[in-house]
């Protein structure tokens, strides 16, 4: 089984939706794993607030 088997199988399927939702069009089956999880990666990265932002910008 390949790594990108694997980590379809095991996200469960709202993961899978997501993941099929981040790299559409393209089909996950289509991406190799590394890929898969710098978009996941990505998406649930912390994004700084705008207001924090601001406040760093303001001083």
């Amino acid at each position: 089984m390949t790594k990108r088997a694997e980590l379809l199988s095991y996200c469960g399927g709202s993961v899978f939706k997501l993941i099929q939702t981040l790299i559409s069009p393209a089909n996950p089956n289509g991406k190799f794993s590394e890929e898969i999880l710098f978009v996941l990666r990505e998406h649930f990265s912390l994004q700084a607030a705008e207001i924090a932002k601001r406040n760093a910008f303001c001083k």
